[in-house]
């Protein structure tokens, strides 16, 4: 496990106070500054192994998912950490003795194969239970990370049972060893075996009775609205197609498509005008016509809203 991963050891007992007033702690502070929560407490009693991402371009953390930290723990009572206001993503494994999670108010037991994923911006605390907890800690980030979080985990329970440990800790060692590789594109290839592993982690987490794939009603009308936005649809109409009550269907619709009906068609017609406006000299008053708007005053006030700019400002840039 772990072979081939050159890791920093640390073997030691401190706590927040130590940290803080440590001489090297200022250097560390101004290096790593995501590394760092104003709102910390925690105390070590142990030993650790750990190893700090690769120095990122603002272009890598911007259009990326990247590690922050890793570290293998063994941790003795009355080891802890306290925390929030942390922008990271914390993936937890528990490979030995138990710990305990609290995290929205709630209280959660950690023994071997446990795993937990968690908003460390959201105030939480874990511990050591029982004299000794071995585990593992990955931070990531990225600018989509939250968006990720909130579609496949924050509805979830944070703590579930790692289904396959073996694949698990596969997928954990590609992304660690890309931290040293020769690789020119190792920040693209970590950014990627990040997503998978979220995804497979999501797929141990979805309770069997949530139905994962979208409803064939939503899906024929969405593929209807696609190929005939331009039509002036009411919502009493979309519901008849569908079979269901229009309240019904807003509810499902936003909840699978992730907009309501009336923004679904909208955005179809914003994204032709677009297009429209960028590979055609149609006059930008009947473009607004084509794409289904009523009024030409309408498409302007809608186009603008959309984009911040009218259709004849989106236009100008891309003339030559």
């Amino acid at each position: 496990m772990f072979e081939h991963i050159h890791f920093f050891n640390w073997k030691s007992n401190f706590d927040t106070k130590d940290v803080l007033t440590h001489k090297g702690y200022p250097l560390f502070k101004t290096k790593y500054p995501k590394l760092i929560s104003e709102i910390n407490d925690y105390h070590i009693e142990g030993k650790s192994r750990y190893l700090l991402s690769r120095p990122l371009s603002q272009n890598q953390q911007e259009y990326l998912l990247y590690m922050q930290s890793f570290s293998l723990m063994e941790m003795e009572e009355p080891y802890y950490t306290k925390r929030q206001n942390y922008a990271s993503l914390l993936i937890l494994f528990t490979y030995e003795g138990e710990g305990t999670l609290i995290y929205r108010e709630k209280s959660y037991t950690l023994k071997a194969g446990d795993i937990f994923i968690i908003d460390c911006r959201t105030a939480h605390h874990y511990r050591t239970k029982n004299k000794f907890w071995k585990h593992s800690d990955l931070h990531i980030w990225g600018n989509y990370a939250e968006y990720i979080y909130l579609e496949l985990f924050s509805q979830r329970s944070p703590v579930f049972h790692c289904k396959q440990e073996n694949v698990f800790q596969s997928q954990l060692e590609k992304i660690l060893r890309l931290q040293t590789s020769t690789q020119k594109n190792w920040a693209i290839l970590t950014s990627h075996e990040i997503e998978n592993l979220l995804f497979l982690l999501e797929s141990w987490t979805a309770p069997s009775q949530v139905q994962t794939t979208i409803p064939e009603n939503i899906v024929l009308l969405r593929t209807y609205l696609e190929h005939h936005f331009q039509t002036s649809f009411s919502l009493d109409e979309m519901a008849k197609f569908s079979g269901m009550s229009k309240y019904h269907l807003c509810r499902e619709f936003k909840k699978y498509i992730g907009f309501s009906p009336k923004e679904y068609i909208l955005d179809l017609r914003i994204s032709q005008a677009k297009f429209l406006l960028q590979s055609s000299s149609i006059p930008s008053c009947h473009i607004g016509t084509i794409v289904g708007f009523s009024t030409e005053a309408n498409f302007i006030r809608q186009f603008k809203q959309n984009t911040g700019m009218t259709p004849g400002q989106y236009r100008k840039q891309f003339d030559l």
